[in-house]
């Protein structure tokens, strides 16, 4: 899996000193869905951001529940269009809004983060009351944080990107509490900034906003939805529960759930077969997942689908490197590195960096 230089490697199944910690280091990766894949977390020794700034914490309500106003509602009220309130002229716009975030995305999943951030500007500007442009917007500083390199600078663009969407999301669900999207949405801006927080050695903040996430993630569990994206938030759920040491499941009994490994594995190759664009980020996590539990021929098969069906981008080029290379699969592994290096995409020059140093490493035995 990718690698840093960081002094300290932190992740989730590190013996914290209390079992009721690592559970809420557990649960604050549970809340991961529908925006990025489970990653390992680096604390680097260098200037933290300031926690008493306010995009750390501001946004993050004691009780996440109460924005739902009935707890049942998104389960009884059918779902409403997102722009209800909206202008007639956003709501004409629409149909252009979807077309430009699709295509968005398709330039976000190549790596190509420049043409992404303009087609998401646009996008926002389209359809002002859309939180989605926002929350994909501020996974580019996410990706680039997780799988290439933890920066405090990297850390606060995400952190004020974020907090937009996180506003926007809140500010949605209170207009409609019937919507399923800001309710996914907000389940994982809140599971991310825990993440970061944590990859800053904020660990109060961490937990603060990773059991908040985990509130919506207990939404969506109520879900009997065929939605891929609340597959996902039950397949990285069940997952997650199943991980938890023996010695925690007590712990994990008190949140009142079952679940095995292979139940997430299950939810997320569920996920990974639709046909919604968002079937790449189960496949992605699928591959990460199947890696970290070195199950090598099924993280490297769906690696091969990831690269086939997003040929420009790095990040699964380079994760595919990796996993041959735990293979012993010398040759092929050199060759996704330098698919890295030959990748249209002028983005990630770091990674760009780390794939010359594997090739520097690995050539000599595939002379």
């Amino acid at each position: 899996m990718l690698q840093c230089q960081n002094k300290v490697c932190v992740n989730w199944t590190m013996n914290i000193t209390t079992h009721c910690y690592r559970l809420c280091y557990t649960i604050i990766l549970m809340c991961d869905i529908g925006g990025s894949a489970i990653v390992e977390l680096h604390a680097e020794d260098v200037s933290h951001l300031d926690p008493s700034n306010s995009q750390w914490s501001s946004q993050i309500p004691d009780n996440p529940d109460a924005m739902l106003k009935s707890p049942d509602a998104i389960l009884e009220s059918p779902e409403k269009s997102p722009d209800e309130n909206a202008s007639v002229s956003t709501r004409n716009n629409l149909p252009a809004f979807e077309e430009i975030l699709v295509e968005s995305l398709n330039a976000f999943y190549e790596t190509e983060w420049e043409q992404a951030e303009s087609l998401l500007q646009i996008a926002m500007e389209t359809n002002k009351q859309d939180p989605r442009p926002l929350f994909f917007r501020s996974m580019i500083p996410f990706w680039e944080y997780f799988f290439v390199e933890q920066t405090p600078v990297l850390a606060q663009q995400f952190l004020e990107r974020s907090q937009l969407a996180v506003e926007k999301s809140e500010e949605r669900l209170e207009q409609n509490p019937a919507d399923t999207t800001s309710v996914l949405l907000l389940s994982a801006l809140h599971g991310y900034r825990s993440l970061v927080a944590a990859g800053e050695n904020e660990y109060r903040i961490a937990i603060k906003s990773g059991m908040t996430g985990f509130q919506f993630t207990r939404k969506l569990m109520s879900m009997d939805s065929e939605r891929p994206e609340v597959m996902i938030g039950k397949g990285m759920f069940y997952y997650m529960i199943g991980s938890v040491k023996k010695e925690a499941q007590w712990l994990v009994n008190t949140l009142g759930v079952s679940a095995d490994v292979e139940m997430g594995f299950e939810q997320l190759r569920r996920a990974s077969e639709s046909e919604e664009q968002v079937s790449t980020e189960a496949m992605m996590m699928l591959m990460y997942l199947y890696d970290k539990e070195e199950r090598y021929d099924d993280a490297a098969e769906v690696a091969e689908d990831l690269v086939n069906r997003h040929p420009g981008n790095k990040i699964f080029h380079f994760k595919r490197g990796e996993i041959l290379e735990s293979m012993g699969r010398v040759d092929a592994s050199a060759d996704s590195y330098r698919r890295v290096l030959t990748a249209p995409s002028g983005s990630l020059q770091e990674l760009n960096r780390k794939a010359d140093q594997k090739l520097a490493t690995l050539e000599p035995s595939v002379r």
